[in-house]
Order: structure tokens, then sequence, then C-alpha cells
């Protein structure tokens, strides 16, 4: 099975690239996967609102500093953003497109839209994903 150290071993002992599943209870971060919508709004510009396709479990990891330094010099190169966050959550076909498709999740606890760049499949087994975000913007606490 992925992600179980061999008799005698724990997780820690193994190379990360052994380890492809996050620890069980490690996905207890709640996201909603959105997509955004603008509409004209009454006074002729567009009013952006978000229409909320589904909710997910994941954890959240910080990206090591070299990867965000690393991310820049691409981000620079190719005048996109760096990812921040990588967000391990299980696979869904859904998800498996969302770097292509312009999908946003909203982190209610902390009142924040992250926008996926990267979606990896952990392993190419299709158990668990590996997703790159950065941060789009925070939002107000009036705002549900």
């Amino acid at each position: 099975m992925s992600g179980m150290a061999p008799p005698g071993l724990t997780r820690a002992d193994l190379p990360s690239a052994v380890v492809t599943a996050p620890p069980i209870g490690a996905l207890r971060e709640k996201f909603f996967v959105q997509r955004a919508k603008d509409d004209p709004g009454p006074d002729g510009g567009l009013t952006r609102s978000y229409q909320t396709l589904a909710l997910i479990w994941a954890s959240v990891e910080p990206l090591d500093g070299h990867l965000i330094l690393a991310g820049r010099d691409v981000a620079a190169a190719t005048g996109a953003e760096a990812p921040q966050l990588r967000l391990l959550t299980r696979y869904s076909l859904f998800l498996a497109e969302a770097d292509r498709i312009d999908t946003i999740l909203y982190w209610r606890r902390r009142r924040e839209r992250w926008r996926i760049h990267r979606v990896a499949d952990l392993a190419h087994r299709g158990r668990f994903l590996a997703l790159d975000c950065t941060l789009l913007e925070r939002v107000a606490p009036s705002v549900p």
C-alpha cells in the first residue's frame, strides 16, 4: 500500500519520494472549489461572483524557501506567479484538470482565495493530488 512503511520503519525513516500519501488524519483543512463568474454590473462594469462547485479536504504545506525562490525565477522568466502553498488531497478527475480551467480554492477558516497553478498526481496512481497554489485575495469578514 502506498505511503506505508515496511515493518520496523516509520514514515520519518523513509525518503520523501517513497512516502506518496499523507498520513491518516492529515486531510483536515476544508476548501471550497470555486469558479469565478463576471456578470454585468448596474453601473456598466463587471461584477465578479464565485460559484462553489465542490468541497474538498486537504493538508496544507507551505513550500520550502528554495522552491519558492526557484518558482520566482521561473515566474520572472514566464510572467507567471510563483506558488506559495501546496495542498495534498484525494484524487478527483475534476481537480486533475483544475490548472487548465482557472479553478479557485476558498479557504474559509482563513478567508482567502487561492489560484491553482499546478496539479500533480502523486506516484501516478490516481489516489492523491498535489496542488500548488498562489494567494489570489483575502476576503473581507462581512463576505461569507
